[in-house]
């Protein structure tokens, strides 16, 4: 499933919005508590971990660097967002995986389009506060 097909759906998109500003939110968090930069390469391990961990994988061991504990960090806000949406909403495994796949798409797009190693954060960060201000 495509980014402009799940975004037809108002339940999909709703949760991709979701999802997309709390990497944002945690961007933003990471840089004002640690002055760390977050990386479009971090935010696609979180994901792929995040996916793996709802296939089944058992859960993440302990970080051994700041990088594995900024990257645990994130995976386990969102594995959170999942229960959250579970619970709530009702929201399978499958259809979070389906959100998943879709942002890992984007991020590799907007990786590629800017170039360097923060293009998809880059554009979170231009993208959801013009969001959230026109909800």
């Amino acid at each position: 499933m495509r980014a402009g097909d799940i975004m037809q759906d108002p339940r999909y998109s709703r949760i991709l919005f979701e999802v997309e500003g709390r990497i944002h939110d945690y961007d933003l968090r990471l840089q004002a508590q640690e002055s760390a930069t977050l990386k479009d390469s971090l935010v696609k391990s979180a994901l792929r971990k995040i996916m793996s961990q709802l296939k089944g994988a058992s859960p993440l061991p302990p970080p051994k660097n700041d990088e594995e504990r900024i990257k645990g960090a994130l995976t386990s806000e969102l594995l959170a967002h999942f229960q959250h949406e579970h619970e709530t909403h009702d929201l399978s495994r499958g259809e979070y995986l389906k959100v998943l796949y879709v942002i890992e798409e984007s991020l590799v797009t907007r990786r590629e389009m800017a170039g360097h190693s923060r293009g998809y954060l880059d554009f979170l960060k231009e993208f959801i506060p013009e969001a959230r201000g026109n909800q």
